[in-house]
């Protein structure tokens, strides 16, 4: 009769509440992640606080807390992609990420839903002066309204993502 020693009924509950104590742990760590990227005092930033008090209640080692903290610390690497948006747009995006590759294929993948493509580097970067922050375009382009229309979704949803910091665009301002 296999599976009916003791040991072997243990080690099924064991395995059980290690990967449910795992999945949570890693909801905790991506709280804990996106909590720190506005700071990672936890005295100013009141989102991580609580983010850690929930982690230690679910007794989640300090030792991971403090190795989460010190990965957000330098808020990773920065990051500059250049694209197209609607009827050829330029558009510069800056930012900091963890996961270049993720980063990429999320930020194409914007792109691409609102009708822009990914460039390759210094594709557009000709268009614009680089400034402390930010960049300048050299030459505005003026947009139909339907275009502009466009360009404000794709440019209000780049914004959302958490790992830009900036988004810079050729268009001229609307007159």
């Amino acid at each position: 009769m296999s599976g009916h020693s003791k040991w072997h009924q243990i080690k099924r509950k064991k395995e059980a509440t290690d990967t449910k104590r795992g999945r949570h742990f890693t909801r905790l760590a991506q709280r804990i992640k996106h909590a720190a990227r506005t700071g990672t005092d936890p005295h100013v930033n009141r989102a991580l606080a609580d983010a850690i008090q929930q982690a230690k209640a679910a007794d989640m080692p300090q030792e991971n807390i403090d190795r989460l903290l010190r990965e957000n610390a330098g808020g990773g690497t920065p990051v500059r992609f250049e694209g197209f948006g609607p009827e050829g747009i330029a558009i510069v995006i800056t930012g900091n990420t963890d996961n270049n590759n993720r980063t990429v294929a999320e930020i194409r993948t914007l792109l691409k839903k609102h009708g822009g493509t990914l460039g390759q580097p210094n594709s557009v970067l000709w268009k614009f002066t680089p400034g402390n922050d930010s960049y300048t375009p050299r030459f505005p382009q003026p947009l139909a309204a339907a275009a502009r229309q466009k360009l404000n979704a794709l440019v209000a949803e780049l914004q959302t993502h958490p790992d830009v910091t900036a988004v810079c665009t050729d268009a001229a301002p609307p007159s």
